[in-house]
Formats: C-alpha cells, structure tokens, sequence
C-alpha cells in the first residue's frame, strides 16, 4: 500500500499548498469531513503526508517513537537544516538526537527554570509600563517582547544583554522570517534585500555572536547556571562535551522554538479571555483571593493552569506533527509501507465531539473536572519528540497572563475578527491581534 491509497484531495500539490497557506483549519475540517480519520495531503516542500486524527492511531505512533521503526529529523532536514543547522535535535534522529535532548533536557525540569519567576514578572511590567492607553496596537509583537528575553535569560543566565547587540535583535528576531526561504528554488543570494541573502547575513552575525559567547566561556571559564552553561559542562560516562558548532546550532533552535511559539499562544490567550469575561473573572477571582501571591504561587493556581490548557487546546499553534515509517506498520486499520510520511495531527483530535463536550467552545474548567490522555490532548507533540520546553511554556505563559490581567483591561480593537494564520511554521491570529488597553 502507499499514499495514493489514503484518499485526499485531488488537487494538484500547488493549489493543496494555496489552501494550507490561506487557511489551514478549514483545509484540516474540510477533509476530516470527506476523508475521515486519516487523508492524504500533498503541499510544497514536503512529502506527500497522511494525516492521522483518530487519537488510538496517534497513540501508537508515540509509542513507537525513538525506536528503529520511524524517524522525524529527515523529514525536515532539507528544510529546517539551513536555517537551524544540521546539528539542530529538530532535524536530526537516533542516537545523536537522544544525546542532544539528554544533555539539554535537564535545564528544563521545573526546579531550575522556576528560579526565573521573578524575572518573568519583571519583564512582564516593564514591557506593559510602555503600553498605549486607549489607542488600538498589535499584542503578539508585545508578547514576543517578553518570550524573548526570557528566553535569551534562560539561555545566557546573567550575560544575556551582553550576547547580541539591541540593533541585531531586533533584525533578527523583530520579524519572522520570510517564508521564501524554505523553498530550495528560492534559496540564490542576489544580495542583502533578496529573502535569502538578507538571511544569511543576520544568520552569519547571530551564529558569530554565539560562537563568541561560546569561545569566551570555554577560555574564561565563565560560569553560569543557564542552558548553554549546562550543555557545554561533560556528559556522559566518557565524559564527552558537545562541539561549538552543535552548541551554537541548538541555541539557535531553542530562540526559534521557545520564543514566537510562546508568544504566539499567549495572544491566543488574550484573544480568548477578552472574548470569555466570564472566564476573565474567574482568574481574578482565583488570584485575589491570595492577596499578594508568590510566582510560585500563581503557578500552582488550578483555574489559571486550566486556562492555559483549554487555550492550547482551542488554538493549537502547530497542526501536528511529522515522522516517518522506517519499517512497514499497521497504523489504526490501516498497512502503511516503510518511506511513509504520517503526521499525527494535533488540531483535529482537540475538536473532537467523541473526546470533549462542546468541542469549538474556549471551557477551562473542563481542565479541572476532567483527565486527558496523552494521545487526546497533546498541543506539544508526543513520543520522544515531545517538546522539551513544555512545561516551561506553560509556566511562563500563567505567570505573563496573571500580570496582564492583574494590571490591564483589554478588550480587542473595534471591528477585529479573529483569524487563523500561517507565522512561519505556525498558526497566530491575524493582524498580530490588535488590542485596546487601560490601566486597571
């Protein structure tokens, strides 16, 4: 059996692309509706992919994952690798990329990214403290302030500010890249203003500006108590340490992965609680009732934990999740050959009527009344390739939302209707989400 056996839209792979870029959500119910539980699409710059939404089907393709049976860095290898580097655990598989993970993932047990609290919430401040008052403005970029730093903080300790210039942040990580540069027929330098030879120079600065913090700690001893330090420390029984260049291309991927991802799903948040006041009331029911509380109290809040979840299920920022079949598998009801591409998806089992009660509406408390499986709601992904900075996200995101709601009222700009849309590899609400905002 091979893909054309799954069935899918018949369209030519151009028009199916057209339809992913102009409005995925409706593309993914659309063929859920025709197709079922598992179709077949084919877009641009990748495989042709069966996606998978029944939640047994996803649950056996985690729980393959790791072993010799599927692989996921090749499937994006060719496209991600120039701009996150070869090294990146997003694009490589097997043994390399369970060493990569066991050396970051430490960092990324709550005890440690906890100690960052206070920083979040001072962030928090100072980027509401230069908010306008009553005139309409973009929140995602705001949002994005703050996942920024906090993420340069976690990655650099107390040297962040000393990384990157202001001047190449903000031409670097200010806007997301232009899209054209996943396309291989688009990748030709014609100069600094063509996409990609605009890209590779501030690629070029940034990687020489990490390779520089790198060299300085590695001659200077520099200690820290951050990501990079932790992952530049010896590991492993023979004590073996990543080079520079694995080190500079998995900071790349964690500014890439842990800041607009984060931003992005808290303006879903904001768009959601200004459309839900009742749900908005009952957080601030929850946090005054503690007076003055602690970050780690605002952490353990169960209705602010609860929202954040029932964001990341409503508006998943990614719509699932690649691997591939190294070996023949029964997948569901279905024998897939080894080469297949399968992607379990994460949109669509979140909206099902067979897993949660009035699927479509923005309910938290379904968080705290109900339990979730993993192969039911996992808007981080799953298996081996879960998302190491998961629970981090999730902690950020309560502390943020606590602090902007406990400050300022937001209501969204006259007229704004709410749509999905492609963000680089993810999906953000349209106009980057304009917002009205007063003081409380």
């Amino acid at each position: 059996m091979n893909t054309s056996a799954v069935p899918g839209p018949k369209s030519p792979r151009l028009l199916q692309g057209f339809a992913y870029l102009r409005d995925p959500l409706a593309l993914f119910d659309d063929c859920a509706r025709k197709y079922g539980d598992c179709f077949t699409l084919r877009v641009p710059t990748l495989p042709a992919t069966i996606c998978l939404s029944d939640p047994e089907a996803i649950r056996e393709i985690f729980a393959r994952d790791g072993t010799d049976a599927i692989e996921t860095g090749s499937i994006f290898a060719s496209v991600m690798a120039p701009v996150v580097g070869e090294h990146s655990m997003l694009v490589i598989d097997g043994d390399e990329h369970r060493r990569h993970r066991s050396i970051t993932m430490p960092y990324f047990a709550r005890a440690q990214f906890a100690r960052l609290g206070d920083t979040i919430v001072e962030l928090t401040d100072r980027e509401i403290s230069t908010w306008p008052s009553g005139t309409p403005f973009p929140m995602r970029p705001r949002m994005q302030n703050i996942t920024l730093q906090v993420m340069l903080r976690i990655l650099f300790g107390e040297h962040a500010t000393s990384v990157f210039t202001p001047d190449l942040l903000r031409r670097a990580f200010g806007v997301g890249p232009n899209p054209f540069i996943f396309y291989r027929w688009a990748r030709v330098d014609l100069g600094p203003r063509s996409p990609w030879g605009g890209f590779l120079r501030i690629h070029r600065e940034v990687t020489e500006s990490i390779l520089a913090e790198i060299r300085r700690r590695r001659v200077n001893g520099r200690s820290s108590e951050d990501v990079l330090a932790s992952m530049m420390r010896p590991h492993g029984d023979n004590g073996g340490t990543m080079s520079d260049e694995e080190l500079t291309d998995e900071v790349w991927t964690l500014i890439n992965a842990g800041n607009d991802t984060t931003a992005t799903a808290l303006a879903w948040a904001i768009y959601h609680l200004a459309c839900n006041p009742e749900v908005l009331a009952e957080l601030r029911r929850e946090q005054s009732s503690l007076g003055n509380p602690t970050t780690d109290q605002l952490a353990q809040l169960p209705y602010l934990d609860a929202t954040v979840r029932g964001v990341l299920r409503i508006s998943p920022i990614f719509l699932m999740v690649g691997r591939r079949l190294k070996e023949p598998m029964r997948v569901g009801d279905r024998e897939l050959p080894a080469g297949t591409t399968v992607a379990p998806c994460i949109y669509l089992p979140h909206r099902r009527p067979d897993i949660w009660h009035e699927p479509k509406r923005f309910n938290p408390r379904r968080f705290l009344d109900e339990r979730h499986p993993a192969h039911h709601f996992f808007p981080f992904g799953g298996g081996i390739r879960h998302c190491i900075g998961a629970a981090l996200a999730i902690y950020e995101m309560k502390l943020v939302l606590a602090r902007v709601f406990s400050r300022m009222e937001l209501r969204l700009a006259p007229g704004y209707v709410a749509r999905p849309r492609w963000y680089f590899n993810f999906i953000a609400p349209s106009d980057e989400l304009p917002v009205v905002a007063r003081s409380v």
